[in-house]
C-alpha cells in the first residue's frame, strides 16, 4: 500500500479532527481566536512553523515527513500572505550528523544550520513590524519517545532567550508548544498571552492547529499529565494519596505540614486542565443507585456565543477505607457538544466498581457508606454527597 492510498481525502479530514480535539489550550487572555480577515500583521516565529518534522518519534520512522501539512501551509490557507511574516528564530537541530546516512535528506527538507545570533536578531526585527506574535517552541522529535529520558525538562536556553527578547517588544504572544511530554515552563509561562500545547500533531498538524487559532475549531482537550513547576516536584499527579498533615487543612505548625519550603505543592498546570473559547457552567442535579450502577445527572450550559465541545470530568474525592486512598480519582468523563447558549441535562453512568479499591494484600474491597463526587467544568468544581449501599 503506498502513501497515496493511505493519505486519502477522508483520512486527512479525520487526522485534522484529531489534531483539533487533542491540542490543549492552557492559557488565553482574550487573544484567541485570531481573525483572518482583519488587517492584523502576524510574526510567525520559530522553526516548527515551516518544519516537516512534527510527526513524533515513531511516526517519523514509519511515515514520511515530506507528507506533513505544515503550520505555514495552514496559515496561508486562511490568512492573506501579506499579513504573515515567517522567521526561523532558532535552529531546530544543532547539526544533522545525528541522522547518519539520512543527513542530506534532513538538511534538504529542513534547511541549513544558521548562526543563532543572526536568527535571533532576524526574528526580533521581523516581529517589531507586526501586531501579534505566534511563537513555536518545544522539543524536536528525537528528544521524545523511546530511549529519550531526560533530567532537565526546561526549554533550551536559546528558546528561553528568544521568548524573553520578543516579550521586550510588548506585543501579544501566542505560544505553540510542540512536545511529547510535560515540560517545565515556569520561567517563560508569564510571557505568553495564549498558550496552546500541540504535542507532535501528525501529518495534518498545520491545518488542525490553524483551525484552532482562528476559531474554526474550539479547543476541548484536557491534560492527561500535570506540567510540573520544576523537576523537584516529580512525581506530581492529581491522584496522590492523602498525607497525615495536608498543607491545606492540617492544624499543625506551618513548618511541619506536607509541603516544600522552596516551591508550592501544586504543578504549573494540573491534570485535566484546558480551556475553551466558549464559557460553560455545570451543576449537579441528582444521583441514584440502581443495581450495580450509579446514575448521576447534571445540567450543562454553554453561556457564550461560541459553539463548542466540553469535557466534563467527574472525580471521586477521598473516602474512608482500610488503606490510604487518593485525594481524588477520575471515575468518569464525557465529551459533549453544545451550540451557543444551548443547555442540556446529561446523565453519566458510574459502575460501583469505580468505588472499590485493593488492599495491601491484593484483595478487592467495597465499603458501603457516604462518598463525594466532584463535577469539574473548566476548573470550576461542585461537590455532590451520595450514599451507596
Amino acid at each position: 500500500m503506498n502513501t497515496g492510498e493511505i493519505l486519502t481525502h477522508e483520512a486527512k479530514a479525520v487526522a485534522t479532527k484529531l489534531v483539533e480535539k487533542s491540542c490543549v489550550l492552557l492559557k488565553n487572555e482574550s487573544l484567541l481566536p485570531l481573525k483572518p480577515k482583519s488587517n492584523q500583521k502576524i510574526a510567525v516565529v520559530g522553526p516548527y512553523a515551516e518544519s516537516h518534522f512534527t510527526l513524533g518519534f515513531w511516526a517519523s520512522v514509519s511515515g514520511k515527513s515530506s507528507d506533513v501539512f505544515t503550520l505555514k501551509a495552514g496559515l496561508l490557507e486562511q490568512f492573506d500572505e501579506r499579513q504573515l511574516f515567517f522567521t526561523r528564530g532558532f535552529n531546530l537541530y544543532e547539526n544533522y550528523e545525528q541522522f547518519g546516512p539520512m543527513k542530506a535528506g534532513f538538511e534538504q527538507l529542513n534547511g541549513p544550520i544558521e548562526d543563532e545570533s543572526f536568527l535571533l536578531q532576524q526574528a526580533i526585527e521581523q516581529a517589531k513590524a507586526t501586531d501579534v506574535i505566534i511563537l513555536t517552541i518545544g522539543e524536536q522529535f528525537l528528544e521524545s519517545g523511546e530511549g529519550a529520558s531526560k533530567t532537565n525538562l526546561q526549554l533550551p536556553e536559546k528558546q528561553i532567550r528568544l521568548i524573553k527578547k520578543l516579550a521586550e517588544l510588548n506585543k501579544p504572544i501566542i505560544g505553540l508548544l510542540y512536545t511529547g511530554r510535560p515540560l517545565v515552563l515556569t520561567e517563560v509561562e508569564e510571557y505568553f498571552d495564549s498558550l496552546l500545547v500541540v504535542w507532535f500533531p501528525g501529518v495534518m498538524g498545520g491545518k488542525g492547529i490553524t483551525n484552532l487559532l482562528t476559531g474554526r475549531a474550539n479547543p476541548s482537550a484536557r491534560l492527561s499529565m500535570s506540567f510540573p513547576k520544576n523537576e523537584g516536584q516529580i512525581p506530581v499527579y492529581y491522584a496522590q494519596t492523602a498525607t497525615g498533615r495536608p498543607v491545606a487543612s492540617s492544624t499543625h505548625s506551618e513548618r511541619f505540614v506536607s509541603k516544600y519550603i522552596d516551591a508550592p505543592n501544586e504543578p504549573l498546570f494540573s491534570f485535566g486542565a484546558g480551556l475553551s473559547y466558549a464559557t460553560f457552567a455545570g451543576h449537579w442535579q441528582a444521583a441514584k443507585e440502581k443495581k450495580e450502577m450509579i446514575y448521576c445527572s447534571y445540567e450543562l450550559k454553554n453561556k457564550s456565543e461560541h459553539d463548542g465541545w466540553i469535557t466534563p470530568q467527574i472525580y471521586l474525592l477521598n473516602f474512608s477505607a482500610e488503606i490510604v486512598q487518593p485525594i481524588k480519582r477520575l471515575v468518569a468523563s464525557q465529551h459533549v457538544f453544545l451550540k451557543a447558549n444551548e443547555q442540556k441535562v446529561l446523565t453519566v453512568e458510574i459502575p460501583k466498581t469505580a468505588f472499590t479499591y485493593f488492599d495491601n494484600q491484593g484483595d478487592l474491597h467495597f465499603d458501603a457508606g457516604e462518598y463525594v463526587l466532584q463535577l469539574d467544568i473548566l476548573g470550576k468544581q461542585e461537590n455532590l454527597p451520595i450514599k451507596i449501599s
